[in-house]
């Protein structure tokens, strides 16, 4: 992982740094490079469902990306496709009802 933004993709989870913002994205489905509209910018998620999350924090209450990464991991997030309810470590629950 660097500091100039790039971060770095692994497995399902994608973190990033922008100056003091760090950003971190988890997919149920792993996410694969695509090069279309955003060349080497652009993660997709195959298949016809997939449960997102986004967490978001500030450099200097981590006081670096990859421990802003360590403190996400932590929430190990996981889908249940067939509820479509969506968990993380520490929080309540989320389903999708149609």
């Amino acid at each position: 992982m660097n500091q100039d933004g790039d971060g770095k993709v692994e497995a399902q989870w994608r973190f990033g740094l922008h100056e003091r913002g760090v950003i971190a994205l988890w997919c149920s489905v792993p996410l694969q490079p695509h090069d279309d509209v955003l060349t080497g910018r652009e993660l997709r998620a195959p298949g016809p469902v997939s449960a997102w999350v986004v967490l978001c924090g500030d450099l200097t209450d981590y006081g670096s990306l990859e421990a802003f990464a360590r403190e996400c991991r932590k929430r190990e997030p996981r889908f249940e496709q067939a509820g479509y309810t969506l968990h993380m470590t520490e929080t309540v629950a989320t389903q999708w009802l149609e």
